[in-house]
């Protein structure tokens, strides 16, 4: 790269303060992961090649890397051209210009002190941070509608504003779901007559069957890792943690050395999606695998977490991290993954099907994987492939209108 053709800055400044924008404009702790996973990538480009700074070509040929080796997940790779034109942005002195799906919109000022009193409801019925967070993103977008087109007070919300903004919504499962929970608030105190959470469109999110993979697929994956190295050995802790314990994405990035007790051989947590804690047993292979990660691990880092990041400075994993380094070995393995996801969850799933196979009863599995709801019971009855032939029942022969219709049309009626 010659610098003097074109502007170019030193990496690490030029991560730093891109991050201190992300902050100042409030970007979510997700959306702050995503970037951190891109910024982790680039650094590693940067570094395989001796490079120290980043230029607008480079940014470009980064693009065309991982377009060509898909070594990052679906939801980082989606963020590369946001971070791309931000370090852009930055290299040429213009301003930060949000993306206005990651960042918090304000409420509009008419409607903000009933707003923010919806939030502190949301917060004092228990609702977890995540949640709250996610109903204040679609409550803005229905009020800041609700502003353009005119309404000046919440109480003369009628039904085909609803529908306006469903209409315009880009992701109307989660859009009617919010919509239906603050209907029904203002219902509650008084603040509109009716019950307009009655007129809320219902979606129906479709239910995937859960993605498993056989054990032989299994063994193929695992012996993809180079255990040798200090990268091959903080990866086989991960996908082992995932398919020997079922542990989440995000709880296996935050896993952190006080969270083991070696001589009780024990984990203990927190789980960061139900907040609820978790307690398994430290399996020997899994417990082999973390201490040899440990004593080879790079890097000085202050952080308590026991995986880092390979490059400088050394940061915590994110669970979008465990995404791209479980998809990564799926990749080098050669699995066929079509219509199967080949993440974290999916060895959670698989994880989760070996229980089911022996006979584990469904109510045990959901402890096992630290699940707080009863209804997460009903997934597992689709690995039981075998308990459910029992409950199949023969086709009966077509009968009446149909089996004429079938006749006329050439159709058989065996």
């Amino acid at each position: 790269m010659n610098q003097n053709q074109e502007k170019a800055r030193n990496w690490h400044d030029l991560r730093r303060e891109l991050t201190r924008q992300l902050k100042e404009h409030n970007y979510s702790y997700g959306g702050l992961a995503q970037y951190r996973t891109v910024f982790n990538a680039i650094e590693k480009y940067l570094s395989e090649r001796n490079l120290k700074y980043f230029s607008k070509s480079l940014g470009e040929s980064f693009i065309l890397h991982i377009k060509q080796h898909s070594c990052l997940g679906k939801v980082s790779t989606k963020r590369i051209p946001s971070v791309i034109r931000h370090l852009n942005e930055l290299l040429e002195n213009r301003d930060f210009k949000p993306n206005r799906l990651n960042t918090l919109r304000d409420f509009p000022d008419r409607f903000k002190e009933q707003a923010q009193k919806y939030l502190k409801f949301l917060e004092l019925q228990g609702k977890r941070a995540s949640t709250v967070l996610q109903y204040r993103r679609y409550c803005e977008f229905f009020l800041n509608q609700l502003h353009i087109t005119g309404v000046v007070q919440l109480s003369d919300i009628c039904a085909q504003n609803i529908y306006d903004a469903f209409e315009v919504s880009t992701d109307k499962a989660n859009f009617c779901n919010a919509c239906r929970n603050f209907m029904k608030y203002l219902h509650r105190f008084r603040i509109i007559d009716a019950d307009l959470s009655l007129v809320v469109p219902t979606m129906r999110k479709r239910e995937c069957i859960p993605s498993t993979y056989s054990k032989e697929e299994i063994d193929r994956l695992l012996s993809c890792i180079k255990k040798s190295s200090s990268m091959g050995k903080r990866d086989y802790a991960i996908i082992l943690l995932a398919l020997r314990l079922g542990l989440r994405s995000g709880d296996i990035a935050a896993l952190k050395i006080y969270n083991i007790d070696f001589s009780a051989k024990i984990i203990e947590i927190i789980q960061e999606k139900t907040e609820e804690p978790l307690s398994i047993a430290l399996l020997p292979e899994i417990e082999s695998a973390i201490l040899s990660h440990l004593t080879s691990r790079r890097g000085n880092s202050p952080h308590q977490n026991i995986f880092l990041q390979e490059m400088a400075p050394f940061e915590p994993i994110t669970r979008d991290t465990v995404y791209g380094i479980v998809s990564k070995y799926f990749s080098m393995s050669g699995i066929e993954t079509k219509g199967r996801k080949c993440g974290g969850h999916a060895l959670r799933m698989t994880f989760a099907s070996e229980l089911v196979m022996e006979n584990v009863p469904y109510d045990v599995v959901r402890k096992i994987l630290g699940q707080d709801s009863p209804q997460a019971t009903r997934r597992y009855v689709r690995f039981d492939i075998e308990a459910l032939r029992y409950c199949a029942i023969n086709v009966p022969n077509p009968s009446g209108i149909f089996a004429e219709k079938l006749a006329r049309s050439g159709g058989g009626t065996e």
